[in-house]
């Protein structure tokens, strides 16, 4: 038996996934610091501060593959649709006043 890596790239672009996952995340620390200001009873006046800590991507994993058959053919690898989770991660610094 071998193994072989297979990696599978969709046909969305993936910069733009990269880009909406920083989006996303911007706007997910920008909300929690408008709720966290109003609790304390002051507003976000601006940003002092964006750090993008990475994005992380899934990798994908080998699969076992067969020996080739009679004609020395491979094997078919089987392919299963299924979705790929992009997470992006920012620490934001906000004003406060």
């Amino acid at each position: 038996l071998e193994f072989r890596r297979v990696l599978f790239r969709s046909f969305n672009n993936d910069d733009s996934l990269r880009q909406q996952a920083l989006q996303a995340a911007y706007r997910n620390a920008e909300t929690k610091a408008k709720s966290l200001a109003t609790t304390m009873g002051v507003q976000v006046t601006g940003v002092l501060q964006v750090n993008e800590n990475g994005i992380s991507v899934p990798v994908p994993l080998p699969v076992k593959v067969g020996a080739p058959d009679a004609a020395g053919a491979a094997p078919s690898v089987p392919v299963q649709a299924g979705q790929q989770a992009v997470t992006g991660n920012v620490t934001a610094v906000f004003i406060i006043g």
